[in-house]
């Protein structure tokens, strides 16, 4: 075990971890004890939320995965994004020459992609573009993410045992201040035909998803709480204090064992 691992026991790399973990949440040690450039650059930005993984960090914009899992290997710092996501380079003309060639038509000058660079605020807004208006349960996650009032853990939180080929996964994970507790959310909209019963009269969809998540929260409680309590250390250790800043310093171990219900994009008709 190296010096960092041994002072931050949470900061692991994969082969530290048991099999029998239900989630797995750790960051590469050295981000610990030098916080990347590129990690302070995501976190100045309001609209996004660096999440911890299985040693790794995803970058969320409107409940969608900018940049999965971002981690440290063999001293090379990487990544994945979705092609969907990426934006092509800035030219000084909105248009590009087409050229008729041997292979067909050509771009003349070649097309390429935006590298992110540096993260900078102008060149992340360009890739956000490519992410909005993809999904009203993303932009209802947003929403809530943004308020400085809702304490966000995590987001995507798959729960998946050993041998296991099916997986449940809730779409928050917060710190309740009233319950001084960690609790789990589920986000859908109004239009979503899972909150409906089906037309052959059975339970609506969301009613079997929640009782499997209470019952995954029930067996699993004192786990849960544990690696949530280490996501929040976590969290302040790589300069993310601030957007937790409602969560007392000496963290309680507790968990709500029934997940929320949120539903968005409801009418003030539907609300009443």
């Amino acid at each position: 075990m190296n010096e960092s691992t041994s002072r931050y026991p949470w900061f692991s790399t994969p082969k530290m971890h048991k099999k029998t973990d239900l989630i797995r949440r750790s960051v590469p040690a050295e981000w610990l004890e030098s916080i990347p450039a590129f990690l302070s650059s995501i976190i100045a930005d309001p609209d996004l939320f660096p999440e911890i993984g299985d040693n790794s960090i995803t970058v969320y914009y409107r409940g969608k995965a900018l940049i999965r899992e971002l981690t440290l290997r063999d001293g090379e710092v990487s990544g994945s994004i979705s092609l969907d996501y990426i934006p092509q380079a800035r030219t000084e003309s909105r248009y590009a020459k087409v050229v008729l060639g041997e292979s067909g038509f050509e771009y003349s000058p070649h097309v390429a992609p935006l590298q992110l660079g540096n993260l900078d605020s102008e060149t992340l807004r360009h890739f956000k573009a490519r992410m909005d208006g993809r999904g009203a349960e993303g932009d209802v996650i947003h929403r809530l993410a943004i308020r400085p009032s809702n304490l966000i853990v995590d987001q995507e939180i798959a729960f998946q045992g050993p041998g296991e080929r099916r997986f449940d996964k809730i779409d928050l994970c917060v710190f309740d201040p009233v319950a001084r507790a960690f609790s789990f959310v589920e986000v859908k909209t109004i239009a979503d035909g899972r909150l409906f019963v089906s037309s052959t009269g059975e339970v609506p969809e969301v009613i079997q998803q929640l009782e499997r998540y209470k019952d995954r929260i029930g067996q699993n409680s004192k786990e849960l709480t544990e690696v949530f309590a280490r996501v929040v250390q976590m969290k302040r250790r790589l300069g993310m204090g601030t957007r937790l800043a409602g969560t007392p310093e000496s963290i309680p171990m507790a968990i709500v064992s029934r997940p929320a219900l949120m539903i968005g994009n409801c009418s003030a008709a539907q609300v009443q």
